[in-house]
């Protein structure tokens, strides 16, 4: 990968979508969410997952 110049970069970040980015920092290597679908991948089990605020999604897992 090549170097950017400062002017580089600021126009690289003008046009980011900002929702893109959180999701990538949400998955990116180290992050709880990635150490859980890597937890998942090795057992090989298959797995939901579901992220956002648990009050509008306990329909999704109440009941048992």
């Amino acid at each position: 990968m090549t170097p950017r110049s400062g002017e580089e970069l600021a126009e690289l970040e003008g046009r980011q979508e900002p929702r893109l980015v959180k999701s990538l920092e949400m998955v990116a290597p180290g992050s709880a969410v990635r150490e859980g679908i890597d937890n998942i991948v090795h057992a090989r089990t298959g797995g939901l997952i579901v992220i956002g605020d648990p009050d509008e999604l306990a329909f999704l897992f109440s009941g048992g």
